[in-house]
């Protein structure tokens, strides 16, 4: 995201403080705001450390008659109040700030498309939307499955609140309106939760619809705040953009990318791989095995037959992962649910499989196989190579 300071800006503001009623069509958003100097010093010369400590700390927690050593003698210095200092000693709200009602357009966040972060709409919809997650507790890697099902049910939620939005319920569901699922099974909404930074759990959140995004989808996309989280801790969703899979694939994290839509010939599991066909054995246990020297049916004879089914080259090798690496530590598959908390799909076992995937040139992402891959199972990333 870019900022620039304009000297000579001409226009009008889209918002403005409030005491009273918000106008129709607008509205209202409280934000934290500094309070001047002279408002300041009112402040402090209303507190009564003696009031405070008769009563045991008037509603902060062991203030005593020691309050007027803890209130910042003057706003400069409380600006420079260290948060942790503060919460030990019990605020609720910052010294010097106060809240203020602003209105905005309760179209505030209408998407739109400009700049150069990712390409301009034209003849071709967008494929890719991009969400970045905030909150109290941000849910672990090993709950994309849940996390994907969640999302999928707010986006189809909205879908159904927005005029002629039948045609983005159907990119997001995957079925027809009359519940039939569509003959492309694949072009559907994946729903693909990310660890970014590597620390374990999950800070964006890719929707990538090959069949593209019209404007009804993207106008459902734009009104998502938040999702309902697992353990009261509520997840709030920012759309950072739509664009397609190379607007946003790289290394570079830090800058905005993500190695889930980058192109490479190395690519590694990063949920655990389902098997959607039970694998083949005789009836004495023996597994049967291919001309190609592969269990039928077996875990890597069923990823290299989806990954050619989805139009990827032939690997020139396939190795076993043990696990995915979150927050510096090995987890294992085992770990990760590995089964949707809702709805069907065919699930062979609930055993989960990684692999070590190179390709005889590079590929883009995202790539999600398996049973689940909607949802968020089934997912590699992109390694430099």
């Amino acid at each position: 995201m870019e900022a620039e300071l304009l000297e000579d800006w001409v226009g009008e503001t889209n918002c403005f403080p409030v005491e009273d009623a918000v106008p129709e069509g607008w509205e209202r958003v409280s934000l934290l705001a500094v309070q001047g100097p002279d408002e300041y010093r009112a402040w402090v010369g209303r507190l009564e450390p003696a009031a405070w400590g008769a009563a045991g700390g008037g509603g902060r927690r062991g203030l005593g008659a020691a309050v007027g050593d803890l209130v910042p003698p003057d706003l400069w210095t409380a600006l420079h109040a260290e948060t942790g200092t503060l919460q030990r000693q019990g605020w609720s709200l910052p010294p010097g700030s106060c809240w203020v009602d602003y209105a905005r357009p309760a179209d505030a966040f209408r998407v739109t498309y400009r700049g150069h972060s990712y390409r301009l709409l034209d003849a071709t919809h967008p494929t890719v939307a991009r969400f970045a997650l905030a909150g109290t507790v941000l849910p672990r890697l090993t709950e994309a499955v849940a996390l994907g099902e969640r999302m999928r049910q707010a986006v189809m939620a909205h879908a159904r609140g927005v005029e002629g939005g039948a045609e983005a319920l159907t990119l997001f569901s995957g079925r027809t309106p009359d519940g039939k699922p569509l003959d492309d099974d694949h072009a559907h909404a994946f729903f693909l939760p990310a660890d970014d930074d590597g620390d374990g759990r999950i800070d964006h959140l890719t929707i990538y619809v090959p069949a593209g995004l019209p404007p009804v989808a993207q106008a459902v996309l734009g009104r998502l705040r938040k999702l309902w989280g697992a353990g009261g801790h509520d997840i709030f969703v920012v759309l950072v953009g739509m664009g397609q899979p190379e607007d946003y694939g790289g290394f570079n994290v830090a800058g905005g990318q993500t190695p889930q839509m980058a192109a490479s010939r190395v690519w590694v599991s990063r949920t655990p791989y389902l098997l959607t066909r039970h694998p083949k054995t005789h009836r004495d246990g023996r597994r049967k095995v291919g001309p190609d020297g592969l269990q039928l049916d077996g875990p890597e004879a069923q990823l290299r037959a989806e990954l050619a089914r989805r139009g990827f080259p032939a690997p020139v090798l396939v190795a076993t992962v043990r696990g995915a690496v979150l927050g510096g530590k090995e987890v294992r598959w085992l770990a990760f649910r590995r089964e949707r908390l809702q709805g069907g799909g065919r699930l062979a076992s609930p055993v989960g499989y990684g692999f070590r995937v190179e390709f005889p040139k590079p590929v883009r992402g995202p790539i999600a196989l398996g049973y689940g891959c909607h949802f968020g199972l089934g997912q590699f990333v992109a390694e430099p190579g």
